[in-house]
């Protein structure tokens, strides 16, 4: 039976390790928030779908795709730079998965102070390796601008082929955050399906199909704020995954398809994609558009007996004609023999 002087010390030392658990997750956090860090994981093995003999490939093909990849979690160019020295072969053309993450509408809506609205993060990755940048400094949200010149000049490089899905509108938030980016060889994998813009195909349909794997996708951790510093061991392994599937699901179609998808000649394909700075001129006007059009018709859909007089209608049908125009111009590189669910 336990006396009264045993209680009491096994209670002072749960005391004591809960005040070292706290004391660390505070230094845990302060290191974080006063100087660059760079945090070495790794993501664990993704499940194997069963295959039905729809997939493009069997699993006993695919089966690497199921494995364990390390990935680096950094602020830090130091740490950019070793990573890229030892997984992007310089001068060479390569393939390179490419993602970023922002702070969710939600979170701008609810925050009190001017909210950091840009890019948070920024992923590359090959098939065997992940890089995760955290672009935002501190837990104000402020943004930093070290990492910025060595992603720039990866993104600018037409050699390394820099795949993802709906990559145009990562790239063009970008843009916006830098300025006078010069992003080339942009494979939106989104559209590799055919030239039906309507019919995009998500990251986690093209990894079931592609690599007969379950790509996770949680909302909570889609929804969750990419602005603070550290980024939760579940968004570093979500926003991981991402650019490794894009990675992954590009190299798999270049085996399958090299005449279309080998990575030369996907880099003579691009020579002709539109620029990044065209493509948000482009989705200005779209966006501006679409303001104007909500104005117009306002008045008209709360009293439906009302008739939109003809210079209006003429306006009306101008400003839809612009926001058709795409703001993505991507090429069609396979014909539509791939599953268009979104994901």
């Amino acid at each position: 039976m336990m006396t009264q002087w045993q209680g009491v010390k096994t209670l002072s030392l749960v005391l004591f390790a809960s005040i070292l658990h706290v004391c660390s997750s505070y230094l845990h956090e302060q290191s974080f928030n006063s100087q660059r860090f760079t945090l070495e994981d790794v993501l664990p093995p993704l499940v194997p779908l069963a295959t039905d003999g729809s997939s493009m490939y069997s699993y006993g093909e695919n089966s690497n795709h199921c494995t364990s990849v390390p990935v680096v979690y950094t602020n830090d160019p130091s740490s950019i730079s070793l990573w890229l020295s030892e997984n992007v072969p310089d001068g060479k053309i390569g393939i390179i998965g490419f993602d970023t993450e922002s702070l969710p509408r939600y979170y701008r809506r609810c925050r009190k102070k001017k909210p950091f609205e840009n890019t948070a993060t920024v992923q590359l990755a090959t098939s065997s390796s992940c890089l995760v940048v955290h672009l935002v400094r501190d837990n104000f949200g402020s943004p930093s601008s070290g990492c910025a010149e060595l992603l720039q000049r990866i993104i600018a490089d037409p050699k390394y082929i820099k795949a993802g899905c709906a990559i145009d509108e990562d790239l063009m938030d970008l843009h916006s955050l830098w300025g006078g980016l010069d992003a080339k060889s942009r494979l939106d994998l989104s559209t590799t399906t055919g030239c039906d813009h309507s019919n995009r195909v998500g990251l986690k349909a093209l990894a079931a199909r592609t690599l007969s794997v379950d790509l996770p996708k949680v909302k909570r951790i889609t929804l969750s704020d990419w602005t603070k510093v550290p980024l939760t061991k579940g968004q570093i392994i979500y926003s991981a995954r991402d650019a490794w599937a894009g990675a992954a699901i590009a190299e798999q179609l270049a085996k399958n398809d090299p005449d279309v998808f080998s990575p030369e000649s996907l880099m003579e394909l691009l020579r002709f994609e539109l620029p990044i700075a065209e493509l948000g001129e482009r989705k200005r006007r779209r966006d501006e558009a679409k303001q104007e059009l909500r104005k117009i018709l306002k008045p008209y859909k709360r009293d439906r007996r009302r008739h939109l007089p003809k210079h209006l209608k003429r306006e009306v049908a101008r400003l839809r004609r612009i926001i058709k125009n795409r703001v993505v111009e991507s090429t069609c590189l396979v014909n539509d023999d791939v599953d268009c669910d979104m994901a």
